[in-house]
């Protein structure tokens, strides 16, 4: 009794942390770009352009599983499309616009 007792907790332990590892990451991306923004890498065009992708990228993929199946060119289609949207993310913190000083 005390071992089916010790396995069913110890498989509840395990079932926990396996869910509580299963996180989307879409709070951490949307915290990465305004902590971004405030540290001076991205300025207001760069980060509204960044939220735009990333809406259309969202938009797209509903769009797409609207019908229950997600044919192979769409899912094609969305990686391109998250591909880009990393891309441009990485572009616009690195395009060192801000890090310049001024000697007076």
């Amino acid at each position: 009794m005390k071992k089916i007792i010790a396995i069913g907790f110890c498989l509840a332990v395990f079932a926990v942390s396996a869910s509580a590892q299963q996180a989307d990451g879409s709070r951490t991306r949307k915290e990465r770009s305004e902590q971004g923004f405030r540290k001076g890498n991205i300025d207001r065009g760069e980060r509204a352009h960044v939220r735009g992708d990333a809406a259309r990228t969202h938009i797209e993929g509903r769009r797409a599983g609207r019908d229950g199946r997600i044919t192979p060119m769409e899912k094609r289609r969305m990686h391109r499309m998250r591909k880009h949207h990393r891309h441009t993310a990485f572009r616009f913190k690195h395009n060192q616009h801000r890090h310049h000083r001024r000697v007076i």
